[in-house]
């Protein structure tokens, strides 16, 4: 517990600060004008002139020794990004000029500094800056790897809020990077299936510490940026290739995490981050835009393992905190196989089978969890083998 504990602290002293949280005494500055931010059109000479000198006056500062200049300068070069009539012009020009002073602070010993960078990487939102981030994923230090996670959060939330200043294409790869922490898997058709298509594996699948995220803090924090990235497209539907990418690395991921020694072993915080990703898809179901068929089967494979896992959990657990978790990811694993049932067979009667309250009281589970299955294997079109 000390340990997390302490690693808590760090972050969130870092990101309160990096986010802009302090209020310390504010020099005389140079601003950017609005209307170089909000200039719709290419930045002229003088504009870039501007942004130049605002970040040559700031970014240095962001490694004071001095606490006060470092949220002076945080605040900066924050600043013109919460315009909320901030142009893709202007943001593109603003990124270019300040992504190399992140890099290189994100490349310094100073924790303060690279916290910021991430930040502000994050919140430049553009393909380039998020790089930053992405490069961080698999570093050393927990505390950055969470930083990092959660500037790509901050990147998929200010595209879905804002003019998007990067492709679909760009948008899929950084929730494709995320995904890879969750679970690493080689090829691109490889990431679109369900590994265990044709039957699971006996025994839990390894996590590599090289390729693959080990502090469960820092996976759920994977998981809430691949939640961030689902609500792309719902208002600008050429980005919904990009959330379809986010959904897809997250059951499919997910299905092998489940599988993971932690989670056999009933480790409480990576219990956490199951639940938290079933919530995430069952949300996708509730959206305006239902996800895509393939999706709806990962997501289908997904609930049916959050079932069978709490099964076996509850089955020599007797924590009564614990049993209600696991009664909690039980029902969200059924609510996504009756969601996704109702996007891949419209027509057919939607049903709730109760297995969950089944499972809560002992009566019945095993009738219910049968019905689940014959139903996903007719209307999901799931091989039985990946049900058992």
């Amino acid at each position: 517990m000390g340990k997390v504990a302490g690693l808590t602290k760090r972050v969130l002293g870092v990101l309160a600060l990096s986010c802009g949280l302090a209020s310390p005494g504010w020099a005389q500055v140079i601003e950017i004008p609005p209307e170089t931010i909000r200039n719709a059109s290419q930045l002229t000479p003088a504009q870039e002139k501007e942004v130049r000198d605002y970040i040559g006056q700031f970014g240095p500062m962001l490694g004071s020794e001095t606490p006060a200049e470092r949220s002076q300068a945080r605040q900066a070069l924050r600043r013109p990004l919460t315009d909320t009539q901030i142009t893709v012009s202007f943001r593109l020009v603003y990124s270019a000029h300040l992504s190399p002073v992140l890099r290189e602070w994100v490349r310094s010993a100073k924790p303060e500094a690279i916290g910021a960078a991430l930040m502000l990487s994050g919140e430049l939102a553009t393909y380039d800056a998020a790089q930053i981030a992405v490069g961080e994923l698999a570093g050393a230090d927990p505390v950055a790897r969470y930083q990092a996670a959660f500037a790509l959060g901050m990147t998929f939330r200010t595209l879905v809020r804002f003019a998007p200043a990067m492709t679909a294409e760009n948008a899929a790869a950084l929730a494709n990077a995320a995904g890879q922490r969750i679970a690493f898997s080689s090829g691109t058709t490889s990431e679109s299936m369900d590994r265990y298509a044709a039957g699971a594996k006996a025994g839990p699948e390894e996590i590599d510490p090289a390729r693959e995220e080990t502090d469960p803090w820092v996976l759920d924090r994977l998981v809430r940026t691949l939640g961030a990235a689902s609500e792309l497209g719902l208002g600008d539907a050429k980005y919904l290739d990009a959330r379809a990418a986010a959904l897809r690395q997250l059951a499919s991921k997910m299905a092998v995490r489940i599988r993971t020694e932690p989670a056999l072993k009933g480790d409480a915080a990576t219990r956490q981050v199951l639940t938290r990703a079933a919530e995430v898809l069952q949300s996708a179901f509730s959206q305006r835009v239902a996800p895509p068929d393939d999706i709806a089967r990962l997501a289908a494979a997904y609930g049916w393992d959050c079932l069978n896992f709490a099964s076996a959990a509850l089955a020599s657990e007797r924590d009564e905190t614990t049993r209600a978790s696991l009664i909690q990811l039980a029902t969200l694993g059924e609510n996504i196989t009756v969601f996704a049932r109702g996007t891949l067979a419209p027509t057919q009667r939607i049903e709730n089978f109760r297995a969950a309250e089944a499972l809560a009281t002992g009566a019945g589970f095993a009738d219910r969890l049968r019905q689940v299955r014959d139903a996903l294997v007719r209307d999901a079109r799931l091989n039985e083998a990946r049900l058992r």
